[in-house]
């Protein structure tokens, strides 16, 4: 019998780590390690054969006693904020925590593979698309996260330099339903609290499962030191808020903030906010990212792979289906 390669996972319990894991042991080719910094376990993983460590990364020797016994770390645990409070947070654990996990890594025959983000990536002025080749530029207005996640990048590309098996994935803005609608998830309890009011830019977008898709390829079919986007779609985030809406069966008409407005308005938005009980991710960071519009070229993946991104329109039902479930 041919003996099961061992994944291990940080960030298992979130949106694409928990994804990830289910499909993973659906194969039947692997078993999976898990390791999550709070006891939450989602309900479709709970009853699966897999092992859950609970630790933060940030402790001594958690990572150590995690990469011992596997064979290939997917490094998905990240923080994901917009909001200054945040900043220590971010750079202790998607940069020094990147760092602790490539250094136990280093010299032990182990893989690596690292989710990054769009975000490290560089922004062109007048490029239509942006892809692998344009890289971070410190002249340009940035937030924390995206910096951190740079950061994360660079730390795993010393890695290779210094003997690291290792791929690096930079999707965009993963499309998924989680019940807890953390991280990027969190977009669909935002349009439900406030359902007519979009930010007015675009970005990239892509289903958790295609996501999950290409890293089961790469498990299969290893490139060693690539980089490469994984982004299915480019879209307003006004399409989004209209698709919502219309699956609640909400005739809402949605308009654009305009983000001069609404950066002069922050401290009595938040105020209001506040008074109201409605929980929201709204900083100066934000409204800043979410006014620009990007767009982002997927062709390396799939000129590497075959595969191609689920319609948006299949992404969504599937995925507004789930969350009314929950």
């Amino acid at each position: 019998m041919k003996e099961k390669i061992k994944i291990g996972i940080t960030g298992a319990s979130g949106l694409l780590g928990s994804h990830l894991a289910k499909a993973l042991l659906s194969t039947g080719d692997y078993l999976v390690k898990g390791l999550h910094v709070s006891s939450f376990v989602p309900t479709f993983l709970k009853k699966e054969p897999m092992e859950w460590v609970q630790a933060d990364i940030r402790e001594y020797g958690v990572l150590e006693d995690f990469v011992r016994d596997v064979d290939v770390v997917i490094h998905a645990a990240a923080v994901v904020s917009f909001k200054k409070k945040d900043d220590d947070r971010l750079f202790d654990i998607n940069v020094e925590g990147t760092k602790r996990l490539v250094n136990e890594l280093l010299g032990s025959g182990k893989k690596l593979i690292h989710i990054s983000s769009i975000a490290t990536l560089g922004r062109k002025e007048g490029k239509q698309l942006i892809d692998e080749q344009d890289f971070w530029n410190d002249s340009l207005q940035f937030t924390s996260y995206a910096y951190s996640k740079f950061l994360a990048e660079m730390e795993v590309e010393r890695g290779f330099s210094e003997g690291l098996d290792m791929m690096i994935f930079q999707p965009s803005i993963i499309l998924g339903a989680t019940e807890r609608n953390t991280s990027s998830s969190n977009i669909w309890t935002q349009i439900k609290k406030i359902p007519g009011l979009s930010p007015k830019g675009a970005n990239g977008f892509v289903d958790v499962e295609d996501v999950v898709a290409y890293i089961l390829c790469a498990l299969k079919d290893w490139k060693n030191g690539e980089k490469m986007i994984l982004s299915g779609h480019n879209l307003k985030y006004t399409y989004l808020y209209e698709q919502y809406n219309a699956f609640r069966s909400k005739n809402v008409k949605v308009r654009q903030l305009n983000p001069t407005l609404l950066l002069l308005l922050l401290p009595l938005t938040k105020l209001l906010f506040s008074i109201f009980g409605i929980r929201s991710e709204i900083s100066k960071s934000a409204i800043q990212t979410t006014s620009k519009s990007y767009r982002f070229d997927h062709s390396r993946s799939i000129e590497l792979y075959g595969n191609h991104y689920t319609p948006i329109e299949k992404s969504l039902k599937r995925i507004f289906e789930n969350l009314s479930t929950h």
